[in-house]
């Protein structure tokens, strides 16, 4: 409080003059009624640490302002040239909305005229067989997909690319007609864009690879729970290594997934494993079925998590992936936990069995699938993994309280 001088105010207003230790007199005022701040310091944060200085005294020594009727005259001119920065900073905000418009606008031009180069791509393709994907040379995929790129469809460039694999792979042909289904469905949705509802028009950038930004996806607020890790796969795609976390929230019921990617050589970012909880606040993407999250900010938790459950019927689950599915036809991997399922081999293939003796396929290794048969002794088990419309990749085995992860 010594360093105040002409401290003044009323019910609307309080100001002062403040000297600093470099002899520099910064005069600061604080308007009462509209909450506004004004200093002349040169702090860009507002409000500034003499307004906050200059509200402590307004709050525990009132006594010592001189009640006055008017303003400082010293006010005006500081009150005219926040006026004015303020309007500069509205006008650069303008401009840069404008910009940004332009920007988008010339994004959308090429990522129309690219929708319009895919569907034709995609008529050729069909015409000419599926049979012929297996004779067509790397570069056939590569020049088509560069293309894509060029039209700021990147994500769609990546699925072409990868189209190529897929004819090494069994029951290619299958899969194959449901990833050339899929893009067919995005060029369709593109050219009805403004009709759709504004979540689903998110849904569908999403999937050409227009995303939020996670410096603006963080400044929202997430959803606080204490998080399980209860499933993780890391791999290598296009020299990328990358690695997707399952996470289930306690209370919420929720499952969210964690991405994460790395070039090179190096460690991931959180070096946790499955069964490890967090307290966690996560925000999630816009989506029609929100799934992808980051993580805002966590602390471990030595809690013992409740909150484990799953499905504990196949047909529950297929309804449940159903719904998700009309939300987003676009979804790719469906997070689920199954309760209480049987594994079965038979005839070199290895299924989950549930009491009412439905049935799924589930895609193993060799390794993984002695795993599972070994852990459940012809018992049931819980497994978490990931669905993919075909078939079940487990991730994770859930007995005894453990969480055994089949994958590293």
């Amino acid at each position: 409080i010594r360093h105040w001088k002409q401290l003044t105010g009323n019910e609307k207003f309080i100001a002062g003059e403040c000297q600093s230790t470099g002899q520099q007199i910064y005069k600061t005022f604080v308007d009462l009624d509209q909450i506004k701040f004004y200093c002349t310091c040169q702090q860009e944060k507002k409000p500034c640490k003499h307004a906050l200085a200059l509200l402590l005294i307004y709050l525990d020594s009132s006594h010592l302002l001189t009640i006055v009727d008017q303003a400082p005259d010293w006010f005006s001119s500081l009150e005219e040239k926040a006026r004015k920065k303020d309007e500069i900073s509205k006008q650069q905000l303008e401009k840069k909305a404008i910009q940004q418009a332009r920007t988008r606008d010339a994004r959308f031009e090429l990522m129309e005229a690219g929708v319009k180069e895919l569907e034709t791509w995609l008529f050729d393709f069909i015409r000419q067989g599926l049979a012929v994907s297996e004779t067509q040379s790397e570069a056939f995929w590569e020049d088509f997909a560069a293309r894509m790129v060029d039209a700021k469809l990147g994500a769609i460039g990546k699925k072409i690319r990868l189209l190529k694999n897929i004819s090494r792979t069994n029951n290619w042909h299958e899969r194959l007609l449901q990833e050339l289904g899929d893009l067919y469905l995005f060029v369709r949705a593109f050219q009805k864009l403004e009709q759709l509802p504004e979540i689903l028009q998110q849904e569908l950038l999403n999937f050409a690879g227009v995303t939020v930004k996670k410096d603006e996806l963080i400044q929202q607020n997430g959803q606080k729970d204490e998080w399980l890790v209860i499933g993780q796969i890391t791999g290598v795609e296009e020299n990328l290594n990358f690695r997707r976390s399952w996470l289930l929230g306690a209370k919420t019921g929720r499952l969210a997934l964690i991405l994460d990617f790395l070039w090179g050589r190096g460690n991931f970012p959180m070096d946790w494993k499955p069964g490890q909880v967090i307290e966690a606040e996560l925000v999630f993407y816009p989506a029609a079925y929100p799934l992808r999250a980051i993580i805002k900010n966590y602390q471990w938790s030595k809690k013992p998590f409740d909150g484990l459950c799953g499905f504990k019927f196949l047909e529950d689950f297929t309804k449940a992936y159903a719904q998700a599915l009309a939300k987003n036809p676009w979804l790719s991997s469906f997070p689920v936990l199954l309760e209480k399922v049987i594994p079965l081999f038979e005839k070199d293939q290895l299924y989950l069995v549930d009491h009412l003796r439905k049935r799924i396929r589930i895609e193993t290794n060799p390794g993984e699938t002695w795993k599972i048969l070994a852990i459940s002794g012809g018992h049931p088990i819980a497994l978490f993994g990931e669905w993919d419309g075909s078939s079940f990749r487990p991730l994770s085995i859930i007995t005894g309280g453990r969480i055994i992860p089949l994958h590293s």
